[in-house]
């Protein structure tokens, strides 16, 4: 039982029965005991995902493993070798400045670097999300560090998903926003059976389930392992490292032709000779410039700072200042994140007026577990069948006080609506719903088509009334945020 309990992972429940993954977890809908949770935490200790840590002496020699400290190495080497003989003393002081240039240029970068991490262990300290999940068959809400194997949580509308598990019970369809996982931009349908991932986000829905991974053990942790690289030649080394293979290339052909001047042509002693060649090849060599700049992108972060962005790996903004073209998702950058109707270009298709318009579309919308368009028309009224992903719409039967009468009101995407219209649907209407579709893409909004039905109308069938336009409005600044942009 045990030996199951470390080893299963969220891929191992996939193939798994309910009940048999209870009993291989060794726990129950009733949710775990005190006793079985601190024996847990005792034996697998916290469910917090700590990155390996390199050893600060190994990092430090890291910074200085690349091709442009191996070529400034190599000229050290070559001046220690080629000034030694001719009766004169070994120049190590050139040696020595070399090496203090590397030294220095290391040193640098792992303080800064050093600064960023510890501003992100900071910031990441004073996060500590929770979860909720039951134990001793009561709810309760616990940091998600202490989750463990087996334990039993709620999931919400909102919520983020604190570990890997496998949904038990569900109140409504579940929709999960598995994008910082997976890249997949659009929320996708969980039910009972299905996974959850560690770090996804409920859109939509309620429901319970099983915890089987956690800490290290989830896919976000070991997709965050893969991603851990070593080392990797940044784009300014890489200017670097051409400026200098350039340079070297030239001094090699000057020294070739200085050796044939001095020591065929004039006849120098060697170590005269030697002395020459040693100046043209330490000062040809821009072994400073590396320093110039390190010391120049080590005011960046500050600058950054001020604008609370930290700069974890210091290369990243020598990768930054290089960025020609930049992409952005333009939702809650450009705009404000908070989807509005815009009231005034609203689409009538019968006598009803635009205020019922919208009165008729928040009836059909979500009271609760509210999708970003069901919050911008809500509305408390009856009862309603909520969004399905098949249908494309929602739906809200409700019995007028006034005069007894039982309406039907629809909203949803507009082709699916216009299918489910049968009164007083002409052609004329049709193209004309067809081009005010069209109009409000141009425009960039979103339509949702509305429609009511009079259940004990002979006819029976519902009557479109109307299209909504649907934007997320520009931020005040965001003509100033391009245009900073663009002088980038």
């Amino acid at each position: 039982m045990t030996s199951d309990i470390e080893t299963l992972s969220v891929e191992d429940t996939n193939s798994r029965e309910e009940d048999n993954l209870f009993e291989i977890l060794n726990s129950r809908r009733e949710g775990l005991t005190d006793e079985e949770v601190n024996e847990r935490i005792e034996k697998f200790e916290y469910s917090q995902f700590v990155p390996e840590k390199t050893n600060p002496v190994i990092k430090f020699l890291l910074l200085m493993w690349n091709p442009i400290t191996w070529i400034m190495i190599l000229t050290a080497s070559i001046t220690i070798v080629l000034s030694h003989g001719g009766g004169k003393p070994t120049d190590w002081e050139v040696f020595i400045g070399i090496l203090f240039l590397i030294i220095i240029n290391a040193t640098i970068n792992f303080i800064q670097q050093r600064k960023s991490g510890n501003n992100v262990d900071t910031l990441t300290e004073s996060i500590e999300p929770e979860a909720k999940v039951k134990r001793n068959n009561y709810w309760k809400i616990v940091k998600a560090v202490e989750l463990v194997r087996g334990d039993i949580i709620n999931i919400k509308s909102g919520d983020v998903v604190p570990a890997d598990g496998r949904l038990i019970d569900i109140n409504d369809k579940i929709l999960m926003d598995q994008s910082s996982l997976t890249g997949q931009s659009f929320p996708v349908n969980r039910s009972v059976g299905d996974e959850i991932l560690c770090g996804a986000i409920c859109r939509q829905g309620e429901g319970t389930a099983i915890i089987s991974a956690t800490g290290p053990e989830t896919f976000a942790a070991k997709t965050m392992m893969l991603t851990n690289i070593d080392y990797r030649i940044s784009h300014l080394q890489t200017i670097l490292l051409r400026i200098n293979n350039f340079r070297i290339f030239s001094i090699v052909l000057f020294i070739i032709v200085e050796l044939l001047i001095m020591y065929v042509g004039f006849g120098y002693d060697y170590r005269r000779g030697i002395n020459n060649i040693l100046a043209l090849l330490v000062g040809g060599i821009p072994m400073v410039m590396i320093i110039v700049f390190t010391i120049i992108f080590v005011h960046i972060p500050k600058q950054l700072s001020k604008y609370k962005t930290i700069a974890k790996y210091f290369p990243s903004i020598e990768e930054l200042s290089g960025v020609t073209i930049l992409c952005v998702d333009k939702t809650g950058t450009l705009t404000l994140n908070k989807i509005v109707i815009e009231k005034y270009s609203i689409k009538k298709y019968s006598d009803i007026e635009t205020n019922d318009i919208i009165y008729y579309a928040a009836l059909a919308s979500n009271i609760e577990n509210q999708n970003v368009i069901d919050a911008c028309i809500i509305s408390t009224y009856g009862d309603i069948n909520k969004f399905n992903s098949i249908d494309k719409r929602t739906e809200i039967t409700y019995k007028r006080i006034n005069d007894g009468s039982v309406r039907r009101v629809t909203k949803g995407m507009p082709h699916t609506i216009l299918d489910l219209c049968t009164r007083f649907k002409t052609n004329e209407q049709i193209k004309q719903f067809n081009d005010d579709v069209e109009e409000f893409a141009q425009r960039g909004f979103r339509s949702i088509a509305v429609a009511i039905q009079d259940i004990q109308d002979e006819e029976n069938g519902f009557k479109l009334i109307g299209l909504l336009p649907i934007y997320d409005p520009l931020n005040s600044d965001a003509k100033e945020t391009i245009d900073n942009a663009r002088q980038l």
